[in-house]
């Protein structure tokens, strides 16, 4: 599913008494009343401040064709005449209008200077609009540099597996956020893996990240605070049965319909490739090498599944997500898609080709907002869900050393309640004017969740505080 931003951009300007005057005496009004936009009869402010919103260029001449000259444009001599018409009414039909205007002498030159001052009150229906006119748009965000530092309350990654659940490995390098031009407050951004350092797990081996050729839908950047960009991502293991990821595709997208999320795609489809040569070619995981189930199958790509997973071959697994979860609606908000390949290799560097497991291509969505993630029927467990949480009591206290893997699994009457569901992580915004300076202060959180590891399902908190 892709998202486009495509709204007109808001400016107010304040049309001083000065202003005004030295327009009324530059040109005279024509027969046709240029700026009368809802053919009243009459210009009102509102529609001069539309027609200087238009010859900006913020805003496209439908808005208002009266403004339009004969070459379809709108220039500063239509906007004088607009000026006319608002002081003088629009003229009659056939009227010959005068040249002059009272209060300016005979001869004089007007000067028009006009400085607009970018807000985000709307266009139409402004009754007093406050004008600072310099024709000049607001300039975009650009691109900018994430520095990441890695330590335990900063840049990292978390895995969670099952009742395993890892610490917190620091994770350094740089990531890149462009945003375009703010349009009525809002901005399309993209974010890219520019470089990051191997991430050493202990008895795993060596996370790269790099970045994907596969591309992702744009995100945005909510300069005003008027949306809620947090993430909710609930990925299933078993949706039901599968003879192809573009099968498996089109019943997640039924899937993630009903619960009001949509699809993050692809679809993955047990026994069959994940990208490489024989992209969507069937493949059988148990003649893979041990711990890679990817390799002469799926040359350059994955198996979906994990090893010796033959007995499941046929089943549909996906992910569903919500990009207005949450609560937080602040000023510089911002959500992007990360495209990213990760892969467990047993030594640095990165790209040797001691690949341990090739978990394949992914759209890591991002946000300053919250990140929250939960696998379900997670290892082909009908009641299987990562992570998995210690057993509570009624009070929420945990029983030490007591994880669930269902909800039946917790027996102690004094701890009854299985601890397994999403887990949740908060990002930090900054002002869009910030943003264009620097990206240092900028925190973004992200899940990826992955299926078939040597590890089983996994939910992978990511944690981006750029320096």
């Amino acid at each position: 599913m892709t998202t486009r931003i495509s709204r007109g951009r808001a400016w107010g300007l304040a049309i001083t008494p000065a202003l005004c005057l030295l327009l009324w005496g530059a040109a005279p009004a024509n027969a046709q009343c240029v700026g009368d936009c809802n053919g009243d009869g009459t210009v009102a402010i509102n529609e001069l401040i539309l027609g200087v919103n238009i010859a900006l260029g913020s805003l496209p001449v439908t808005e208002c064709p009266e403004f339009a000259n004969s070459q379809g444009n709108v220039d500063i001599a239509q906007l004088i005449k607009g000026v006319n018409n608002a002081l003088n009414g629009c003229p009659a039909p056939d009227s010959t209008p005068t040249s002059t205007a009272t209060g300016v002498p005979t001869g004089t030159t007007a000067m028009v200077t006009a400085t607009a001052t970018v807000t985000n009150t709307p266009v139409v229906g402004t009754s007093t609009p406050t004008v600072t006119p310099t024709m000049t748009p607001m300039t975009g965000i650009g691109s900018k540099e994430c520095t990441l530092v890695g330590g335990p309350t900063a840049s990292r990654v978390k895995l969670n597996a099952g009742t395993l659940q890892f610490g917190a490995f620091p994770m350094s390098g740089t990531a890149g956020i462009t945003c375009g031009a703010e349009v009525d407050g809002r901005a399309e951004c993209t974010c890219e893996v520019r470089k990051l350092e191997p991430i050493s797990i202990p008895g795993i081996g060596f996370v790269c990240i790099s970045p994907s050729t596969k591309p992702c839908d744009p995100g945005v950047i909510d300069c005003t605070g008027g949306d809620v960009l947090g993430a909710n991502t609930v990925a299933s293991g078993n949706i039901g049965t599968c003879d192809s990821n573009t099968a498996c595709t089109a019943s997640c997208e039924t899937h993630c319909a009903a619960q009001n999320m949509v699809v993050l795609p692809p679809g993955r489809c047990v026994g069959f490739c994940d990208a490489g040569a024989r992209d969507g070619q069937s493949c059988n995981c148990d003649t893979e090498l041990p711990g890679r189930c990817t390799g002469a199958d799926c040359p350059g790509g994955a198996c979906n599944g994990p090893d010796n997973a033959q007995s499941h071959a046929g089943i549909c697994q996906c992910q569903c997500i919500d990009r207005a979860a949450g609560t937080e609606k602040r000023p510089g908000e911002l959500q992007c898609n990360l495209p990213t390949t990760l892969v467990v290799e047993r030594l640095a560097p990165c790209g040797d080709g001691d690949i341990l497991i090739n978990v394949g291509s992914a759209c890591a969505l991002l946000s300053t907002g919250s990140a929250t993630s939960v696998v379900t029927q997670a290892n082909f467990n009908p009641s299987g869900v990562v992570p998995y949480g210690p057993c509570k009591n009624a009070q929420g206290t945990p029983q030490p050393d007591a994880f669930c893997n269902s909800p039946t699994d917790c027996t102690d009457p004094a701890f009854p309640v299985c601890g397994a569901g999403p887990v949740t992580t908060n990002g930090a915004p900054l002002q869009c004017s910030a943003l264009a300076t620097s990206a240092s202060g900028l925190k973004l959180r992200g899940m990826l969740n992955f299926f078939g590891s040597t590890l089983g399902d996994l939910v992978s908190e990511l944690y981006v505080d750029c320096q």
